[in-house]
């Protein structure tokens, strides 16, 4: 149903704040993201925002999700007392490209969760949260590009 490459992919370190609640409404989270990295002057070339879902929605209720919206940003990067440190490991990572409306996310992610792995022969790291890196924004001219992430055991 959707194209889901492995890759090795070294660790992400994310300057980040928590987000509880529904997933869906994490973009309030990086409105806030935003307009601190904008206040502060903390933009740099080649940084990304990341949505970090620590919780398996179709096990934890709602209102108990936890996740992080956050911005990718340097080994060596002072990270704001502002924002939470979230370091992703590194390793074999399922990677599910979507282009198009966000609206399309939810059940993309949910397929690579849920059905993918058995499809693959290949089993979901489950000490690693499942994350999306937005590579361009639903702003950008030739629409919205964002690649779902999921760590593989092993």
């Amino acid at each position: 149903m959707y194209d889901v490459t492995i890759q090795d992919l070294p660790p992400k370190r994310l300057a980040a704040l928590r987000h509880r609640g529904d997933y869906a409404l994490i973009g309030s989270t990086f409105d806030r993201v935003r307009r601190i990295f904008d206040a502060r002057g903390l933009w740099a070339p080649g940084q990304a925002l990341v949505a970090v879902y620590h919780d398996d929605p179709g096990q934890v209720p709602v209102s108990e999700l936890s996740g992080h919206a956050g911005v990718s940003v340097g080994e060596k990067a002072l990270i704001h007392e502002l924002f939470d440190t979230v370091v992703l490991k590194p390793g074999r990572h399922a990677v599910l490209r979507l282009e198009g409306s966000y609206e399309a996310l939810p059940g993309a992610v949910d397929w690579l969760r849920a059905d993918w792995p058995g499809l693959a022969g290949e089993a979901p790291d489950p000490d690693a949260p499942l994350h999306e890196v937005y590579v361009r924004p639903s702003d950008d001219p030739e629409g919205a590009l964002t690649e779902i992430h999921m760590k593989l055991s092993g």
